[in-house]
């Protein structure tokens, strides 16, 4: 969802949230990359009437969309929104990490934007992404790990940088098209999918194998 335009104005914040596969519910926000680049984000938010209608929340998210698209940007579509309980369900796509990123930057100072990248781990050094990094394989400290000196010989493996601030700070899962090999420390990776729980402006790094 839009966790820097519409969570933050209307919402204010993210509760149980479910999962991009399927109808298995999770507590925090599941964003999936296919591998096409595509992104779907499936969300679960607490609603009331104290917020609004479902309508005007509605309202709201095509309002947003149609400006973006309105930029000549790539389109994204709200793909359901329905009430369930004392929840409000919403799914979201959009065709490209690059959309995703420029929707959720949107509205935010250009000083203060938040990085979201997918691609090739040569793509992200040319495009200046990667500092001083040291990853653990699955994340796990205990484990072995490369700094970036070795990650710079895996030019062909992706890599996903993420700043939680995308995400109001809250912990949400990422699921890639490949499984994952290392990871930002504290990171807990299953197959493709790792469990983020990071603060703002935390930039997140995690390469495929």
């Amino acid at each position: 969802m839009m966790y820097r335009k519409i969570a933050v104005s209307l919402l204010i914040c993210l509760g149980i949230l479910m999962a991009g596969c399927g109808e298995a519910k999770v507590n925090n926000t599941t964003l999936s990359i296919s591998s096409k680049g595509g992104v779907t984000q499936n969300i679960i938010e607490p609603f009331s009437a104290e917020d609004g209608s479902l309508d005007e929340l509605k309202s709201m998210v095509l309002s947003e969309i149609a400006g973006f698209a309105g930029e000549g940007k790539e389109a994204i579509s709200l793909k359901k929104i329905e009430q369930q309980e004392a929840n409000v369900h919403l799914l979201m796509t959009y065709p490209s990490v690059e959309s995703f990123s420029a929707f959720e930057n949107g509205k935010v100072d250009s000083s203060d934007l938040a990085t979201c990248f997918y691609g090739t781990v040569e793509q992200a050094f040319q495009d200046g992404l990667v500092g001083n990094v040291t990853l653990y394989e699955d994340g796990d400290q205990t484990k072995s790990f490369i700094n970036t000196d070795t990650l710079k010989t895996r030019g062909d493996s992706h890599v996903f940088i993420f700043d939680n601030a995308l995400n109001n700070s809250l912990p949400i899962t990422i699921s890639l098209p490949h499984k994952i090999a290392y990871a930002t420390e504290g990171i807990k990776v299953d197959g493709k999918n790792a469990y983020i729980e990071k603060e703002a402006g935390t930039l997140i790094m995690i390469v495929t194998k």
